[in-house]
């Protein structure tokens, strides 16, 4: 759009109110300056899937909110700060009331973004990378992605089948096969063995076996006189991780 000047005023030049008291007559405003300005705004409501209501003098505000990037209500996004930035809040898993975040609610059920909002009951059943719909009536809640990896959902590829979208998953490690060395030749590289444990070795072995979890942490049982045999005991943390920046997730409300 372009500045539409008065009629009769040169390019650019200001409007002016009459003053019958010192008879200076009143710009006289063209049409277009009028129709212009109103079709610009129009354009950006409807660019923002808002529907015209003479009654709201707040959709010009509402439709810039909308279209503007990186503040789509709802969607995640990085932080670098332990605080959220304004009108915005943190994902915690939280229960908000609708009445209290109403632009969030509304923008969250748009047609056009296709945000899956799905049962408290699922939610709580494991699928909380999705917004719930809380009660159903007066509350709704925010996902809860805090401390955990994202993965991208397989979608058919096959790598991760059978995983729901937003659905959350345990830790695990891949199947594989341990070779345990002979105790007695443990820092000796250039005679170690590979000794295969026998049941009664590895029954004590701390670990899982047929999908039950063991409590004993070592073997200690003896291969022949007095050579010990091969053992096992827990390493590591209380997680499986790889190196990791902790950033907070965070979404506009508003």
């Amino acid at each position: 759009m372009e500045y539409v000047q008065p009629i009769g005023g040169a390019e650019n030049a200001p409007y002016v109110d009459g003053d019958a008291s010192t008879g200076t007559p009143g710009s006289v405003v063209p049409a277009k300056a009028i129709e212009g300005p109103q079709r610009e705004i129009m354009a950006v409501i409807a660019a923002a899937g808002l529907t015209p209501d003479s009654e709201n003098l707040n959709q010009l505000l509402d439709a810039i909110k909308k279209l503007a990037p990186g503040k789509a209500f709802g969607e995640p996004f990085f932080h670098l700060g332990e605080t959220p930035p304004v009108n915005a809040l943190f994902f915690a898993r939280q229960t908000m009331l609708r009445a209290d975040y109403p632009e969030l609610w509304a923008s969250l059920n748009e047609s056009g973004r296709n945000i899956d909002i799905i049962s408290d009951a699922e939610y709580l059943a494991g699928r909380h990378g999705f917004w719930s719909a809380g009660d159903g009536s007066t509350t709704f809640r925010a996902p809860d992605p805090r401390a955990l990896v994202l993965r991208i959902w397989d979608n058919g590829a096959g790598i991760d089948a059978g995983r729901v979208a937003g659905s959350y998953q345990e830790d695990a490690i891949k199947s594989h096969v341990i070779s345990l060395l002979s105790a007695g030749n443990f820092g000796a590289t250039s005679n170690a063995t590979t000794v295969p444990l026998t049941s009664n070795q590895s029954e004590g072995m701390a670990g899982v076996r047929d999908g039950v979890q063991t409590d004993v942490t070592y073997v200690e049982h003896s291969v022949s006189g007095s050579t010990p045999a091969p053992y096992a005991k827990y390493e590591g943390e209380a997680e499986t991780r790889s190196k990791s920046i902790a950033w907070p997730l965070a979404f506009y409300y508003k």
